[in-house]
């Protein structure tokens, strides 16, 4: 962790839900909502049930009681293990059900702890790649080498410079903790739920509370209560500090939300990054807007361009944004981008995020193409719903196309003396096209009285009715 990097975490709890926030340097990178992380049953152990055998997708159907059959692949079994119809089986959620499909599940079960990672069915020793140090490496792979006689064991970042007795206190501790999953799977028949992921507050303070952390501000004496009790039980070192309103307001995390739900993100100097989301990938692309001033076009874009690098960093992480990502900087007279100053930025920016980043580099048309990986939904998908009216195309028909349509279908009741009146209630957007003068035109055309109203709620139609 970058040493000049100064951590907050934000802790409140309204209406019976708690909300996280990580701050750094001040601005929002992660957020935390207690219902949207409760509902996500990623790291949970079940009991499981095989239903169906699908050869043809090299892959078993499993009941683990939730519903919706889970999906186990075929190299997600340990080797040598038959599974028929009927077969019960000890399984790990690696990735939420979502777009209608089940849970994606293993039967490699791995605990997670502050500083290791046990892996009771293999026998592995690995170690973060952010460990850097090689004599570090040496001792943990060393040390590494006495625990596997229990399964094999993965030495997280955190444990740099950790004791080994600490290390070897959490490793039985998680080793205990898999004995007891292994009896009640034993005792037990029916598809079920074995072991649940930890709260909340338990899983930023193991994933998230490190070195860089300066203090802890929370807003209920419940919270409150919880944190004293780990940070005992974690022997963690950090300030706590209550106070009594609402502290995402007062550290002004409402008005940085706000950014989740649109498009456009500013940049400091005028520019901005437009964010946009597609099936297979996100693309993001950088523009100048109003940065322009004081600058030739080189000097702009070179400037909005190393903003952008920074904030794209950020967003991924706030965004919580996963799979292929295609960046359009921009290109100054001569057609070229700094290429290796912007990578360098976003590998900088990426040692911070939790999830893995891998950059790619630029393709031949100059997009710079890099992965992020995640394995719950984003939070755009977790705060947002598909568009009822464009349906996620973020596009409808245009006004003069239904005002078109309109027009034919009124042409029905030209020389029908049955109808006096015809009732037209359209979306707002068709305002400029029925003006008044429109409108009289319309009824000598037709012969009928017309009665328009704009309080049509979809743009895509509109309603008649006829007296």
């Amino acid at each position: 962790m970058n040493s000049e990097v100064e951590k907050i975490i934000v802790m409140s709890e309204k209406e019976s839900e708690i909300r996280i926030a990580i701050l750094e340097n001040g601005e929002l990178v992660e957020l935390f909502f207690e219902d949207i992380e409760e509902a996500s049953i990623m790291g949970n152990i079940y009991l499981g049930r095989v239903e169906n055998v699908i050869p043809s997708l090299e892959a078993y159907f499993v009941n683990i009681g939730t519903g919706k059959n889970a999906f186990l692949r075929f190299k997600d079994v340990q080797k040598g293990t038959t599974l028929n119809k009927g077969s019960k089986v000890l399984v790990q959620v690696k990735k939420d059900p979502r777009d209608g499909k089940g849970a994606q599940i293993t039967t490699f079960v791995n605990l997670v702890g502050r500083y290791v990672i046990y892996l009771p069915l293999k026998k592995v020793i690995g170690i973060s790649r952010k460990i850097a140090d090689p004599g570090e490496r040496q001792r943990l792979r060393k040390l590494g080498k006495t625990l596997t006689k229990h399964g094999g064991v993965i030495f997280r970042t955190l444990s740099e410079g950790i004791g080994d007795s600490v290390i070897i206190q959490e490793f039985e501790e998680l080793v205990e903790k898999w004995e007891e999953i292994v009896k009640k799977f034993k005792r037990l028949k029916k598809p079920r739920l074995i072991h649940e992921k930890p709260d909340l507050i338990s899983y930023i303070m193991r994933e998230r509370c490190d070195n860089a952390v300066k203090e802890i501000v929370y807003d209920s004496l419940e919270i409150g209560d919880k944190l004293i009790k780990l940070r005992e039980k974690m022997g963690l070192d950090f300030k706590m500090r209550i106070i009594d309103s609402d502290a995402f307001e007062i550290f002004n995390i409402y008005s940085q939300m706000e950014e989740l739900l649109g498009r456009v993100v500013s940049l400091p100097s005028g520019g901005n990054i437009v964010v946009d989301h597609t099936e297979a990938m996100t693309v993001i692309d950088v523009n100048t807007a109003s940065n322009v001033t004081g600058y030739n076009l080189d000097e702009a874009a070179h400037r909005t361009n190393l903003e952008a690098a920074k904030e794209i960093a950020r967003q991924l992480r706030l965004r919580n944004i996963g799979g292929i990502i295609l960046v359009d900087f921009i290109r100054g007279d001569a057609g070229t981008v700094n290429e290796e100053e912007y990578v360098d930025i976003l590998e900088r920016e990426a040692t911070r995020d939790k999830g893995k980043v891998r950059i790619e580099g630029f393709t031949k048309l100059g997009l710079l193409e890099m992965t992020r990986k995640r394995t719950k939904r984003s939070l755009d998908a977790s705060l947002t719903i598909r568009c009822p009216i464009c349906m996620g195309t973020g596009r409808v028909i245009s006004p003069k196309m239904i005002y078109m349509k309109l027009l034919k279908e009124l042409k029905r009741y030209r020389g029908d003396g049955k109808i006096r009146k015809v009732k037209i209630n359209v979306f707002q957007n068709l305002s400029g096209y029925l003006l008044p003068s429109e409108i009289r035109r319309l009824e000598r055309e037709l012969g009928k009285k017309l009665e328009i109203r704009f309080t049509y709620r979809d743009p895509r139609g509109y309603e008649i009715s006829v007296e």
